[in-house]
């Protein structure tokens, strides 16, 4: 198994699911950034390449605040808790928020199958952390309904919707 093929795999898997992506032969890894919902623009995502796996790394299009930044990565270790794949990272120092899965393949190549399994798992897991974690403390409100000027925005906690289930059948 050589890194070459693995490249070819993933973009091969990517093109399936109709998304561009970019190889950068120095850090051997394959990359794109692409647009989930209107809510969440320019997700980011990494396949990292070596001999032992792959490792896709999805990051959260925003960085948390520092006033939020504790109940953020608490928020994200309680979701960690309940993971099979994956997990969720959060660098204290500027607040980026990141889902993480590895493919340990131990000289075996990996099937298109198992590859798509880990790319949608972090699609996926951003798409909840946006709408379970990120937006209890970001929930956009228009302040004309508050009886300010409808020019500006402004965003309020609102409570969790609740649980949801991590593993992609």
């Amino acid at each position: 198994m050589s890194t070459k093929s693995l490249k070819k795999t993933v973009s091969k898997v990517y093109g399936d699911l109709g998304i561009r992506t970019k190889y950068d032969p120095k850090k051997k890894y394959v990359f794109t950034s692409l647009k989930l919902t209107d809510d969440l623009e320019n997700v980011n995502m990494y396949v990292d390449i070596s001999k032992r796996g792959l490792t896709f790394i999805t990051f959260y299009p925003q960085n948390a605040e520092k006033k939020i930044l504790n109940q953020v990565c608490n928020d994200a270790l309680n979701l960690n808790y309940h993971m099979v794949m994956g997990s969720y990272d959060v660098d204290r120092t500027d607040g980026e928020v990141r889902f993480r899965s590895t493919l340990y393949m131990d000289g075996s190549e990996p099937s298109e199958k198992i590859v798509k399994k880990h790319i949608l798992l972090g699609l996926y897991s951003v798409k909840h952390f946006h709408d379970e974690i990120w937006l209890k403390y970001h929930a956009p409100v228009n302040k004309g309904e508050a009886g300010l000027p409808n020019e500006e925005q402004t965003y309020v906690a609102r409570k969790d919707k609740g649980s949801f289930d991590p593993m992609i059948n």
